[in-house]
């Protein structure tokens, strides 16, 4: 599971690299872990991200990748695990998500998670992105 992240980092770091923000850098996988194959099923992208332990500034790219892959598998919404915390992090994923040409809206996950959590309903890939604006 560790390298699905690795691998939502590596396209938010080329996502930003792209748009002038960071340089590519080289990802390392420890030897006792074993590397996916080459060609991993679209099933690998889950509807699903855990933020905790990420700086907000970090995040907010990532859930930007992250939020446009999705939309390209065709996945109706999205669960973005934010914590609770002060809001800094729930704030910036809202941000993002308000920016977004790919959400139509997103508002609290259900409980137990509540402002914990973010849920983001997307745009099907062949939706005009410029005709609904996002709530929250």
């Amino acid at each position: 599971m560790a390298w699905i992240l690795g691998i939502l980092v590596c396209v938010a770091l080329a996502y930003l690299w792209l748009h002038g923000g960071a340089r590519p850098v080289e990802v390392s996988v420890p030897e006792d872990e074993p590397m996916p194959p080459d060609d991993l099923p679209d099933a690998v992208l889950q509807d699903t991200i855990d933020l905790h332990g990420l700086p907000p500034q970090e995040a907010g790219p990532l859930v930007d990748a992250y939020v446009e892959e999705a939309r390209r598998h065709g996945f109706p919404m999205v669960r973005i695990i934010h914590g609770r915390g002060i809001g800094a992090m729930r704030q910036t994923v809202r941000v993002h998500l308000r920016r977004s040409p790919h959400v139509r809206r997103f508002q609290d996950a259900p409980p137990p998670s509540g402002r914990g959590a973010t849920i983001a309903e997307l745009l099907p890939k062949e939706h005009d992105i410029a005709t609904e604006p996002v709530s929250d």
